[in-house]
């Protein structure tokens, strides 16, 4: 069994183990990694939240927006389309 995933019981399992040495960096890094997992769910739902509305914006080529704004909105579309995908494993 790999140490670094392994079963826990039917409704959870282990996902990583972060081992800490005495470095208080990882012991930092380590916290905020921690919370970053805990943070995801409510991460990936403002993604898909916010992916629609930045999509019309994008495809509605409005000419109050300038061409390096256009550009900037279809930039953070594909970077926001992008983590989507990555956290639902596609």
């Amino acid at each position: 069994m790999n140490d670094d995933i392994r079963e826990s019981s039917r409704d959870h399992c282990t996902i990583a183990t972060i081992r800490c040495y005495a470095s208080h960096n990882l012991a930092t890094e380590k916290d905020a990694n921690a919370r970053l997992i805990a943070a995801a769910p409510e991460l990936l739902d403002a993604l898909e939240m916010a992916e629609i509305p930045l999509a019309i914006i994008v495809s509605s080529g409005s000419p109050s927006f300038s061409q390096s704004s256009h550009d900037g909105h279809k930039q953070v579309l594909q970077m926001v389309r992008a983590a989507i995908a990555k956290a639902k494993g596609e």
